[in-house]
C-alpha cells in the first residue's frame, strides 16, 4: 500500500513475467496469487494479535481481581481501627509534603497524590461535624470513586 492505493511488489511483477505464456492473464494470476499470500499473512497476524489480546486480558483480569481482594481486605480492616483526627491531619500534612518533594521518584509522588485524595476527602467533614477526637478509619477515607470502580470491575467479572 502506498498513499492508500495497492501497489504490486517487484516480486509480483517477476511472477507475472514468469507467467508470460499466459499473456494478459499473467498479471491477473500473479496479482490474485499475491492477494492469497497477503490473506494468509493477515490470518497469521490476526492470530498473533488475538493471542496478545487474550494474554493482556488475562493479565488485566488477574490484576483487577488482586486489587479487588486487597481493597476489600483493607476496607474491612479499616472498620476495626480508630484513629485520632490529629493523626489524620499529621498524615495529610506528610502527604502534602511528599507530593511537593521533587527528590522522591515520580511513582512515589503519584502514590502520595492518590493517598492525599483519599485522606483529604473526609478529614474536614469529620472535624467540622464531630466532637469526637477518634473516628473509625473507614469513615474517614474518601473512597467513593474507588468503590465505584471496584463495583464496575465486579460487574465485568459477573458477565464474563
Amino acid at each position: 500500500m502506498q498513499n492508500g492505493r495497492a501497489v504490486l511488489a517487484d516480486s509480483v511483477t517477476s511472477v507475472a513475467k514468469a507467467l508470460n505464456p499466459l499473456g494478459a492473464a499473467a498479471e491477473i494470476v500473479a496479482t490474485v496469487g499475491a492477494c492469497a499470500v497477503e490473506i494468509g499473512r493477515f490470518r497469521i497476524e490476526k492470530g498473533r494479535l488475538q493471542a496478545r489480546h487474550d494474554t493482556a486480558t488475562k493479565l488485566i483480569r488477574a490484576r483487577q481481581s488482586t486489587i479487588i481482594g486487597l481493597f476489600d481486605t483493607r476496607m474491612r480492616d479499616s472498620e476495626q481501627i480508630k484513629v485520632s483526627l490529629g493523626e489524620l491531619h499529621h498524615g495529610y500534612r506528610e502527604m502534602v509534603r511528599m507530593a511537593c518533594d521533587l527528590r522522591i521518584s515520580s511513582a512515589e509522588r503519584i502514590a502520595t497524590q492518590g493517598t492525599l485524595t483519599i485522606l483529604s476527602g473526609q478529614i474536614v467533614g469529620h472535624h467540622a461535624n464531630s466532637g469526637d477526637t477518634l473516628v473509625r478509619l473507614s469513615d474517614s477515607l474518601s473512597v467513593a470513586e474507588t468503590k465505584t470502580a471496584i463495583a464496575a470491575w465486579r460487574g465485568l467479572d459477573s458477565r464474563r
